[in-house]
């Protein structure tokens, strides 16, 4: 990084002695000078001229210091300045500083004495105004760009036990509804009250730890909202937090498409399950009657087709179980009421018989019915992946699924005995967990994978149902 110029000290006094004695003395300094001994001579080098600090005289031969001011001013060619004054005019000086001047020397015996003293210390006083004026303007913009943000911010205090609001942008009071009268000042448990609970943000209160994922708020007219959300600290000079902020992205409606996109294909699939089923099937059925009484009518004229037909006939059959396999797979039986845990059952039992995988499903003790089919279509989806995901990954020797049901909580577990993984080391999308995880949100659910290598795979889906 190149290295600063020096400061450019440009002074202007009608003594030709003390202009050389100033210079001297400042380019001892370190500084840079130029001199002009008359107002007229001073705008004219400023005209073409850059300087950081102007020394000046009150009293010039064709000019007023203070009219000189004036005529840069015009001329848009203001600088900072020092007053340089004889003994008697501290008054008019101190005018001066009034109406912009920085400081302002007296000319006595210890003049040039304290001349660097005082320069040195106006240009600290010009890179104070310097940085203040660039923090400012970063201040600013930063607020514009808040401001217009299409994403909804919060800021708390760093108070960890309920922080205060200090602000929020009006994306968020759009967003919600919720005007920033009831919001700035209060407390987040008061917004909490407005908009529902707020864990994620909790979470990170408790444990210093930034946070970063999909979060729901309540809208003032109670429809529910789905952010993409990052919490994170503030901190200061020291490394001390100073404020959360928290930064949150509608994505309600992209939630919602591509929650129609999933019931979508799971339709489409039900609809493909439901052709397997009533038109392939049938037809692999009627063909292996067909086969199996033509068998009959060949035996005595031709005893060599036997074997084969029968061949042909197990054949059939075979591939009647694989489609009806696949059919219950893409169209599991009716979700409504305990349906649920009959498709569980054939879901174990197709994967005895397709995979040749010994899988064990252990049914709910409790009669209560799920009476929601949307949590129940997404329940069995997610078995069906994860136990694909075994079976694909982990060759197991044994799956087990297990399902749980009470009044107030539905528990889906499915565990494996095979090679297992570590969840830390997979991207979102691998294995299918991105899709388990998607389908779990979408019921309110959450998803737990347990696993370790070698040491086999549990993935826990609970859901606490309001009463």
């Amino acid at each position: 990084m190149p290295s600063r110029q020096p400061f450019v000290v440009f002074v202007v006094d009608d003594d030709a002695g003390l202009l050389r004695l100033v210079s001297k003395s400042l380019a001892r300094e370190g500084f840079t000078v130029s001199t002009a001994s008359s107002g007229s001579k001073a705008i004219a080098w400023l005209t073409s001229h850059e300087a950081d600090l102007m020394l000046l005289d009150l009293k010039l031969p064709d000019l007023q210091g203070r009219d000189l001011i004036h005529q840069l001013t015009k001329i848009n060619r203001q600088l900072p300045f020092i007053i340089i004054t004889g003994q008697g005019d501290e008054r008019v000086a101190v005018e001066m500083m009034k109406t912009g001047a920085l400081d302002y020397l007296v000319k006595d015996a210890q003049f040039i004495e304290f001349l660097p003293a005082v320069v040195h210390h106006a240009f600290s006083q010009i890179e104070r105004g310097r940085r203040l004026e660039i923090a400012e303007k970063q201040a600013r913009l930063s607020q514009t760009v808040v401001e217009q943000s299409y994403s909804a911010v919060i800021i708390f205090s760093q108070r960890k036990v309920d922080p205060d609001i200090h602000y929020v942008n009006p994306t968020f009071v759009t967003l919600t509804g919720i005007p920033t009268s009831s919001l700035v000042g209060n407390s987040l448990t008061r917004l909490e009250e407005l908009t529902g609970p707020w864990p994620s943000l909790r979470r990170v209160l408790t444990s210093g730890k930034p946070f970063r994922g999909e979060m729901r708020l309540l809208s003032k007219l109670g429809s529910q909202l789905v952010f993409d959300s990052t919490m994170a600290w503030v901190f200061n000079h020291s490394h001390a937090p100073t404020h959360l902020v928290v930064v949150m992205r509608d994505i309600t409606e992209k939630h919602q498409l591509e929650r129609e996109i999933l019931d979508i294909s799971d339709r489409e699939q039900a609809r493909i399950g439901r052709d397997l089923h009533d038109g392939l099937g049938q037809q692999l059925t009627a063909l292996e009657f067909f086969v199996t009484g033509l068998k009959d009518d060949v035996k005595e004229q031709a005893p060599a087709l036997v074997e084969p037909m029968d061949e042909i006939a197990s054949r059939l059959r075979e591939a009647i179980r694989h489609a009806r396999g696949m059919a219950n797979g893409l169209s599991p039986v009716s979700l409504h009421g305990d349906g649920l845990a009959t498709a569980l059952q054939k879901l174990a039992e197709n994967t005895r018989t397709l995979a040749k995988v010994k899988c064990h499903f252990i049914h709910p003790e409790s009669s209560v019915e799920i009476l929601d089919e949307g949590v129940a279509n997404q329940l069995f989806r997610i078995a069906q992946e994860s136990v694909n995901n075994a079976l694909k990954h982990g060759r197991p020797k044994l799956i087990s699924i297990s399902l749980s049901i009470s009044r107030c909580d539905i528990s889906l577990l499915i565990s494996d005995d095979g090679r297992g993984f570590a969840p830390a080391a997979i991207s979102d999308g691998g294995m299918g967990l991105r899709a388990m995880n998607y389908r779990a949100d979408l019921i309110g659910a959450v998803l737990t994978i347990d696993s370790a290598p070698r040491k086999g795979t549990r993935i826990i889906c609970n859901i606490h149902r309001e009463q």
